[in-house]
């Protein structure tokens, strides 16, 4: 057989890992707990089936490897829709690349040596999720961290600890004491809440918006903050 059939062969066997990646990530997310490794894994399935498409075909011009199996093979089972992505080749809508990530809005207050914290989802919003992990990343290691939670947000901003918050400080307001960021230095901290939803059916659709706060000398004043998100429970 010739490399230009082995890497067609390859290809056509990447189609079902592929597929198998792709449908246990997604269950994983159903079940509140993304497995990660399992998308970057369909990613990778996915870019090594997409760059062997057409390289097979230079190689069999190339070497003058062409035959009758890679003519048949080529045009009913290695689409050029697989490259495209066009159906039914679509790629699956991943929890990363979905509408139900969380959205950011209003500006971060820098802190020492201008790093500013981010806010890093680990998890989904769904109801029913006793592991909703929200997590920051690029704070003051070892400063004291917190994270308020609220269902009302606040786009103008408010004074707090001179940074500014983006919530509305509402009574549902809550607010979570992490304590001190792992790492050490500037931009080297990071740390994680977690927070359970509750299994009611009736948060499906309610936003929850949230601002991590990082105590912060370098910041100018006690804390240097991330910018606020908003996320929607389903």
């Amino acid at each position: 057989m010739t490399v230009a059939n082995q890497i067609t062969l390859v290809r056509i066997l990447l189609i079902p890992v592929f597929v198998v990646f792709a449908v246990y990530y997604s269950a994983s997310v159903r079940n509140g707990m993304p497995e990660d490794w399992l998308r970057w894994a369909a990613v990778a399935a996915f870019v090594i089936a997409a760059a062997s498409d057409g390289l097979d075909g230079w190689i069999a011009r190339r070497f003058n490897q062409r035959s009758a199996l890679v003519a048949f093979l080529k045009r009913p089972l290695t689409d050029t829709r697989v490259t495209t992505a066009t159906g039914p080749f679509e790629h699956p809508t991943l929890y990363g690349g979905s509408s139900r990530m969380p959205t950011l809005f209003g500006a971060p207050t820098a802190g020492s040596g201008g790093f500013i914290p981010r806010m890093v989802a680990l998890s989904p919003a769904l109801v029913g999720n006793d592991r909703f992990t929200v997590g920051v990343e690029g704070g003051l290691g070892g400063g004291f961290s917190g994270l308020i939670l609220d269902v009302v947000p606040n786009a103008v901003g408010t004074p707090f600890g001179d940074a500014t918050a983006y919530l509305g400080f509402s009574p549902g307001a809550r607010y979570r004491r992490v304590g001190p960021l792992f790492g050490s230095g500037a931009g080297q901290g990071w740390g994680s809440s977690v927070i359970p939803i509750d299994n009611n059916p009736a948060l499906v659709g309610t936003p929850l918006y949230g601002q991590w706060f990082v105590r912060d000398p370098g910041s100018g004043g006690r804390f240097s903050a991330s910018a606020a998100f908003a996320v929607t429970h389903f």
